[in-house]
């Protein structure tokens, strides 16, 4: 026998029989609000089905034209398998023998499904969706799945590499001191009930999109409790020249793969701090345009910062603060922001050195030990791996090389040294500067001259 709700011997009603609190009866209240908001009358009637399903609800409301329209609404805590599917497109089929336009919707809670699942339901006429998206919010799992799975497998940051990074902090214009684990204090910062907007300053190649990407990943590791704040990693490099935020945000997503892009739902999100965003590299945005489009462009990220919104931008140091830590116009335009902090990214002591040496000669200790004192060794080549990015590149150094210049024996000196490490620097700025797309620029060969020069 079917079981029905109040609501089908009163149609103008669009009541919900109390059943206790199962999954279904949840579906069923957010159905009802946005009916409800759409000032739709809707009925709507549980019926009994076989397993495993027990039980679905049949829909039925009046368009504004006055036409009458059904369809079957299904739900499952889990998540959605081929059996399930199966039996659930049985009970559309029924719906669409009377109306061939039906449109029924498949809830589930669990892990999304395999695509193919999808799109074999979408194919029949029905919809599979998360539970987080049909109340209007974004379902941000698939996207953090292929978020995760790149900074995973980034060759040039690969986070076996990732060494703890210190940074130097302010807040409120008063300096309140090192700390030794950046992402730790950025992730309490993001965790807070309140706005925050956070500048990640640092010099050439003191690891911040290191830190950014390390960060996101972290951020996005699996919870019991699931991801309390989703981060979204924006590498300013390869957009555009940027509108407005939702143009930004648009542009991002779709090139994410985003199947939905419901920029009112994000922002209401961002809003509730349930984004981060994290903005990495606006120095390499600004240097592709004019300093007024460089505020321009500044301006853009502060239309983020509203209500509990998790913003953080990473620049070079001098976009914000001058050698005599003078504020420029843009940092007076963020300190203006309620939750707004500063961190400066520090280079590398010795202890960060050996680490990074460690992990990148695969966890042998006595190997990194010898290579750190041969560092040491060769003039200053130490003090240049202060910087995690220069370290990266002389860690490549083969230890014959390092021994000959050295000795300064052959061709090998440490000047040869040097000037390989300047070539491969200015190579990668080059790249990084201009991602595919972008306004062309200085050559690495037109750099070097200008080295040179100067």
């Amino acid at each position: 026998m079917d079981k029905r709700s109040p609501s089908e011997s009163s149609p103008n009603l669009p009541a919900i029989v109390e059943r206790g609190d199962d999954f279904l009866e949840r579906v069923l209240r957010v159905c009802q609000l946005r009916e409800e908001a759409r000032k739709r009358r809707v009925t709507i009637a549980r019926k009994h089905a076989r397993a495993p399903f027990h039980e679905h609800a049949e829909i039925a409301f009046v368009e504004e034209s006055g036409e009458a329209r059904t369809f079957a609404l299904a739900a499952t805590a889990g998540s959605v398998t081929e059996e399930l599917l199966d039996r659930f497109l049985e009970i559309h089929r029924e719906y669409r023998k009377t109306d061939p336009w039906c449109v029924s919707t498949l809830v589930y809670g669990g892990e999304p499904p395999d695509e193919g699942l999808v799109r074999r339901g979408r194919n029949a006429g029905a919809n599979v969706r998360s539970f987080i998206d049909f109340q209007g919010l974004i379902d941000f799992r698939p996207y953090l799945e292929r978020q995760n799975r790149r900074l995973e497998n980034d060759p040039i940051y690969p986070p076996r590499l990732y060494v703890e990074q210190r940074m130097r902090v302010l807040v409120g214009g008063d300096e309140i001191g090192l700390v030794d684990d950046a992402i730790t204090t950025l992730e309490d910062w993001i965790n807070s009930p309140y706005g925050r907007f956070i500048l990640v300053l640092g010099d050439f190649g003191t690891g911040k999109t290191f830190l950014m990407h390390e960060l996101a990943r972290r951020m996005a590791r699996p919870r019991p409790s699931g991801v309390s704040v989703c981060p979204v990693l924006i590498e300013m490099r390869a957009l555009e020249k940027s509108q407005s935020l939702d143009g930004l945000l648009a542009q991002h997503l779709a090139g994410a793969g985003m199947d939905r892009i419901d920029l009112k739902a994000f922002r209401y999100m961002l809003g509730e701090g349930r984004i981060a965003l994290l903005f990495d590299g606006f120095d390499e945005l600004a240097l592709r345009v004019t300093y007024d489009r460089a505020v321009d462009h500044f301006d853009t990220l502060l239309q983020a910062a509203h209500g509990n919104a998790k913003v953080v931008v990473t620049s070079r140091t001098q976009h914000f603060y001058s050698d005599q830590q003078v504020k420029s116009a843009l940092a007076e335009k963020a300190a203006s922001l309620p939750g707004y902090r500063v961190a400066t990214v520090e280079r590398f002591g010795e202890k960060q050195i050996r680490r990074f040496l460690v992990k990148k000669l695969d966890g042998d200790v006595s190997l990194a030990e010898a290579r750190f004192r041969l560092l040491d060794e060769v003039k200053d080549l130490l003090g240049l791996s202060a910087n995690p990015r220069m370290l990266s590149f002389i860690a490549e150094i083969p230890d014959e090389d390092l021994r000959r210049a050295k000795e300064r024996e052959g061709e090998i000196t440490a000047a040869a040294l040097y000037r390989l490490l300047i070539v491969r620097w200015l190579q990668e700025e080059y790249e990084r500067a201009h991602p595919r797309g972008g306004a062309p620029g200085l050559t690495a060969n037109q750099r070097w001259s200008a080295v040179e020069a100067l």
